[in-house]
């Protein structure tokens, strides 16, 4: 859940407030709000704050400087250990010093344009290279003094348009906003123990006002959020703050997002080669993020996302294990493999796999473990010498057993469970949120009853099938639609037919009689055809695969099995350099096409399917007033 909130009230004496506002910017836990939001709460007449003509002054200058950086082409990122010292109140005097520097470096900067330029007209090259290499020597040499200055300004204007949020008296400045709760104490201490008596600060708790189901106060109206995660979940906010920020009363689903993007973004992008290339790659970015490297917009997303990546990679590289596949090859039979598939690992791996599938009663899946015939078994492992871990979707063994799910068929319905598994933790989530904000009706007959009816919906469909018809029927004379109640009609009526009514008459009672069925309705066409949905795992598992294979194909591979590949490398049947330069165009394919794919996919996953039954993301970040000290420092 996001951070508590407590929000304050702080009168100021008009003489005190240039002094109080950076005191509270310094201990940077202060977010500040437009005060004509608390008007209700204050009985005193208010006028408003404009915005003053330092204001305006300081918007100039901050525009000049940063179209020099732009125009020059200062390569941002970076630090510095020399940071240049600025007061901490810049004067009317100094903000004129520094507008006759900029003024200097303009001129200079539009000299040797005018040089530039006259170089190209007279197609002179080295004339131009000249005028080149030097504007490059003094962006180098002046961005740290420019990145100061943007700094300087940034933080100067920030100050002076938060004072615009401010309400005024005759004498006196009154301001409100928000402080996370546990520093709430610490907060008004300090204030009080560093400006005394010219400012009055109280403190207040949230009171959420009462509204109808499905109504929203104004955001401003509301407390800001601040996120509070782990490392680890932190680098998948930033898939979630894309999609909305939680508002105060919901749960942060940055958990649900960090846990779940990478698994199934492995089981579609599983590969050991692909994906240690990918962890390479994001590896690198995030040694650029870390040192603050500007490597461009579009390469930027790439770099402030390479954590979650380096994430997701480690999950490819894990499935691709479980597959047995690197780079598009099959590596089941080399000897590393063989190893490898008699270890506690893969014990473990199968054995959780076996278990899920036996759970949902899935005897295709089951057999392809256990059955002496399967390849996935370790009575064909002990007969042949080799096996996948789990199966390769991509290749179907021909002759399997009747009752021996082929492995395409086993991810699909692997697949399909994931779905279900994903979904009821969403519709969960919602169920949850709804219990907190005390939406009780809301809460039963809306993610309640569902959670019956999807979980009915799974039980008939995993022990009857897809033959409908026999969810219905009285009794099963082959036994392998066994009904589970003693009666099919019986087995639909509680797993089917009595949570939709409950649901359609319970949403009814609670939201409306139109809006109470249309939600329903939705519940019960989302039950379907979000659950199918996931069968794009699969989908994207075979396009990944197939790509990568294809390749190899194109490259002369007549079997992309290891040991084949090495002896027809070894006898001059397969042309090295063929494959070699196919390898590499197919990888760089996949790697770019496939795992953009396979992220978006992915990302859908969540964001459509799952997001879209708990997550309202209305919320807004909490922003605090705060001095900036990255390349100036202050004295």
């Amino acid at each position: 859940m996001p951070a508590k909130m407590k929000k304050f009230n702080a009168v100021v004496l008009d003489r005190e407030l240039e002094k109080t506002l950076r005191f509270i910017a310094s201990l940077g836990v202060a977010h500040f709000i437009d005060i004509q939001h608390r008007s209700e709460e204050l009985d005193v007449k208010l006028e408003p704050v404009e915005a003053s003509d330092r204001y305006y002054r300081i918007s100039n200058l901050l525009t000049r400087v940063t179209a020099l950086i732009s125009d020059m082409g200062v390569v941002r990122g970076g630090s510095t250990k020399q940071p240049k010292e600025v007061p901490e109140a810049p004067k009317d005097s100094y903000l004129a010093s520094l507008e006759k520097d900029l003024k200097r470096e303009e001129d200079a900067f539009a000299d040797l344009t005018r040089s530039l330029e006259a170089a190209q007209e007279a197609d002179d090259k080295s004339a131009r290279k000249k005028a080149e290499k030097a504007i490059k020597k003094r962006a180098s040499e002046k961005r740290l003094l420019y990145f100061a200055w943007e700094e300087l300004l940034q933080r100067e204007h920030h100050f002076e348009e938060t004072k615009t949020l401010f309400g005024k008296t005759k004498r006196t400045y009154i301001m409100a906003g928000w402080v996370p709760a546990k520093q709430a104490k610490d907060f008004k201490e300090a204030v009080q123990k560093h400006c005394g008596k010219s400012v009055a600060l109280e403190l207040g708790d949230y009171h959420e006002p009462h509204h109808g189901h499905g109504e929203e106060e104004e955001p401003v109206d509301r407390p800001p959020t601040k996120l509070k995660n782990s490392r680890f979940i932190r680098s998948f906010e930033i898939l979630t703050s894309a999609f909305g920020m939680p508002s105060h009363k919901e749960i942060d689903p940055s958990l649900f997002m960090a846990i779940g993007f990478p698994i199934i973004f492995g089981l579609m992008f599983g590969d050991i080669g692909h994906g240690l290339l990918l962890l390479f790659f994001s590896g690198l970015g995030f040694l650029a993020k870390k040192k603050g490297v500007d490597a461009g917009e579009m390469v930027n997303y790439f770099v402030q996302g390479s954590g979650m990546l380096m994430v997701c990679s480690v999950s490819a590289i894990f499935f691709g294990i479980l597959y047995g596949e690197f780079l598009g090859i099959d590596i089941i039979h080399h000897s590393v493999y063989i190893g490898l598939r008699s270890s506690p690992f893969a014990m473990v791996m199968r054995g959780g796999l076996l278990a899920l599938f036996r759970f949902f009663d899935f005897d295709g899946g089951v057999n392809w473990f256990i059955h002496p015939e399967s390849p996935g078994s370790d009575a064909y492992l002990a007969d042949h010498g080799y096996g996948p871990i789990w199966f390769s979707a991509f290749e179907s063994p021909a002759n399997l057993p009747y009752n021996v799910a082929s492995p395409t068929w086993v991810l699909f319905v692997l697949s399909i469970i994931i779905g279900f598994i994903h979904l009821s933790i969403a519709i969960i989530m919602d169920l949850v949120n709804k219990v907190r904000q005390r939406e009780w009706k809301h809460a039963i007959f809306g993610p309640g009853i569902w959670l019956w009816f999807f979980w009915g919906l799974a039980v008939l469909l995993f022990t009857k099938g897809i033959n409908f018809m026999e969810w219905f029927s009285y009794n099963d004379p082959s036994g392998l639609q066994p009904n589970i109640l003693g009666s099919g009609i019986i087995d639909a009526l509680v797993f089917l037919i009595l949570p939709l009514i409950i649901m359609i008459v319970g949403g009814m009672l609670a939201a409306g009689v139109m809006e109470g069925f249309m939600e329903a309705l939705e519940h019960l066409i989302a039950s379907i055809s979000n659950t199918i949905s996931y069968a794009r795992i699969l989908a994207l598992n075979m396009a990944h695969a197939g790509f990568a294979k294809t390749f190899l194909f194109i490259g002369g591979v007549a079997h992309t099995e290891i040991l084949h590949i090495i002896d027809d490398l070894t006898t001059g049947q397969l042309s090295m350099m063929m494959f070699i330069i196919m390898l590499l165009v197919g990888t760089i394919f996949v790697l770019f096409m496939e795992g953009l794919l396979s992220f978006i996919h992915t990302l859908r996953l969540h964001w459509v399917e799952a997001y879209l039954k708990f997550y309202a993301g209305t919320g807004y970040a909490f922003e605090p007033l705060s001095v900036p000290s990255k390349w100036t420092v202050i004295i």
